[in-house]
């Protein structure tokens, strides 16, 4: 089955923008769901994401904990964040598909 993929977007021939279920891109949108959202953030869901790491570090743990918890069934084998320069961070993930 097809899913809208994340972000929402329109594809070059003004189709929108799908994945196919249960694929590894299907999981890496989905992780890159919770990574990008705010705890609190989801008012119907305020638990929800990750605490923001702007003034700290980003947390691998808190990341793996919130993918079991609301991601799909992967598992995760690496998590690396770094500042390209001064405003941006990078997080790279590595996961296996669990499916």
């Amino acid at each position: 089955m097809r899913l809208l993929s994340y972000p929402f977007r329109l594809t070059a021939n003004g189709s929108i923008a799908t994945v196919e279920q249960r694929s590894s891109q299907a999981a890496a949108e989905q992780i890159a769901m919770i990574v990008l959202t705010e705890k609190g953030e989801r008012v119907m869901l305020p638990a929800f994401g990750i605490i923001d790491p702007s003034f700290d570090k980003l947390d691998a743990g808190e990341v793996a904990l919130e993918v079991s918890l609301y991601g799909p069934k992967v598992t995760i084998t690496n998590v690396e964040a770094y500042y390209q320069d001064d405003s941006t961070l990078t997080v790279d993930l590595e996961f296996t598909n669990g499916e």
